[in-house]
């Protein structure tokens, strides 16, 4: 009954965890742009960051007013390569872009450059541009560090119920003297009689209290 018991407890426990961890909303996100930038025509602007996290996120709102505008996230090999007019790769681009929010993954710690590019246009863009980092990392600690919390509370309530579960209850048998329990040690030199169970010496041959012939 206990170990049920406990078996239920385990799991409403765990449930309410992980939702917890799952609900919270996230507090780790640094915020690195917040402002509105006028982009010049045949021009562009770049924002560099260094990440010393792997595997985040980058969350990106742009509002471009007036005209639109093109947005690419690159790392610094690609930015390089871009800036001398080579073919580069972007984790994100978007072309023609007036307004929109994104969430963006990016692979490993590095420098990586947000640019807005208004080269092929011959009008200013202004931008209203907003981006703040998550990290993967910091969400992977926490949920180790609540699986590590639902081991420990398993490895206890094994430990509890283990020792309550295997407790040894030995039988009893009675006698007319008193109470004796199976495994107490066998007194060398006596027996009981069969009649009446009553303590005689080895050598008897007639009970002392009920005559009876063993």
């Amino acid at each position: 009954m206990l170990l049920h018991m406990s078996k239920k407890i385990l799991v409403l426990t765990t449930n309410v965890l992980l939702l917890l961890m799952l609900t919270c909303p996230i507090c780790t996100a640094r915020n690195l742009i917040d402002e509105e930038v006028n982009v010049p025509p045949l021009s562009y602007m770049s924002y560099y960051f260094d990440i010393d996290t792997d595997y985040i996120t980058i969350e990106l709102s742009i509002s471009a007013y007036l005209f639109d505008i093109s947005v690419y996230i690159m790392d610094d090999y690609n930015y390089n390569k871009w800036v001398q007019d080579q073919s580069a790769q972007a984790y994100f681009q978007r072309h023609e872009l007036l307004d929109g929010d994104y969430s963006i993954d990016l692979g490993l710690a590095g420098v990586y450059y947000i640019v807005l590019d208004n080269t092929d246009s011959i009008l200013s863009s202004i931008v209203n541009i907003e981006v703040s980092v998550i990290s993967t990392t910091e969400n992977i600690g926490i949920i180790v560090g609540v699986l590590v919390g639902v081991g420990i509370l398993v490895f206890i309530l094994i430990r509890a119920n283990r020792g309550k579960h295997h407790q040894t209850v030995y039988p009893v048998i009675k006698t007319p003297d008193s109470t004796y329990i199976l495994n107490k040690p066998v007194e060398v030199g006596v027996k009981y009689c069969i009649e009446c169970g009553s303590r005689l010496d080895l050598n008897t041959v007639f009970c002392q209290n009920c005559g009876r012939k063993q």
